[in-house]
């Protein structure tokens, strides 16, 4: 870990690929010091990927109001539209300790945890309509699944599938791209990283365990 997040930050960019943690991490900081959280999956698509871009001149106007707020979290996987974020953030912090191998895991426990949940919870005349949802799932998680792999891969490396460039980033692109703000870039390799960070953020947060996203 390089650089120290200081803990009178009030604009915090949390960056990271998926399954990093990256919610979680910026959803604790935002409820410990009382800043809003802003997830940039909401300002990106118009609701779920499956419902489209927003367009630009709209994700343009919402990343201006959180800008103009001030005081603020945000969390994202994405570059390019997001350099006004960065510019303007006092921290950055990079999630960059989890493999593929491990995000795999995550991603999967993460989606069938929530989907068999739900099913659960259903009554029997319902759960054929639970079944329907978790086949849709699972055709998420597979597109989620082929995002976060073209993440991972080296540029160099092409993938066919159509979501390949689902999420417009990469690791090498993230890296080249957060080399410009090393001044304010807290580059988390570790868990051990990712713990600290919170703590100089939130000094009180010592022993507060963080969990995955």
């Amino acid at each position: 870990m390089f650089g120290k997040p200081s803990a009178a930050a009030e604009r915090i960019y949390v960056i990271g690929g998926p399954g990093s943690g990256k919610t979680t991490l910026a959803r604790e900081i935002g409820r410990r010091a009382g800043l809003p959280v802003h997830e940039l999956d909401s300002v990106h698509w118009l609701g779920k990927p499956t419902s489209g871009l927003r367009p630009a001149d709209q994700r343009e106007a919402l990343i201006e109001q959180i800008i103009g707020s001030r005081r603020w979290v945000v969390e994202g996987v994405y570059i390019g539209w997001t350099t006004a974020l960065l510019d303007a953030a006092d921290t950055i912090i990079w999630l960059d300790h989890i493999g593929w191998p491990r995000v795999t895991i995550r991603v999967v426990k993460r989606s069938f945890g929530k989907a068999f949940g739900e099913l659960l919870w259903r009554r029997r005349w319902q759960r054929f309509e639970g079944m329907r949802g978790i086949g849709r799932r699972l055709r998420n998680v597979a597109v989620l699944l082929h995002a976060t792999r073209a993440y991972h891969r080296s540029p160099d490396a092409a993938d066919p599938h159509p979501a390949a460039n689902l999420l417009g980033a990469s690791r090498t692109a993230t890296a080249a791209l957060l080399a410009r703000y090393e001044h304010k870039l807290v580059h988390c390799r570790t868990t051990s990283d990712v713990e600290a960070a919170f703590e100089q953020l939130i000094p009180s947060a010592a022993d507060v365990p963080l969990v995955a996203e």
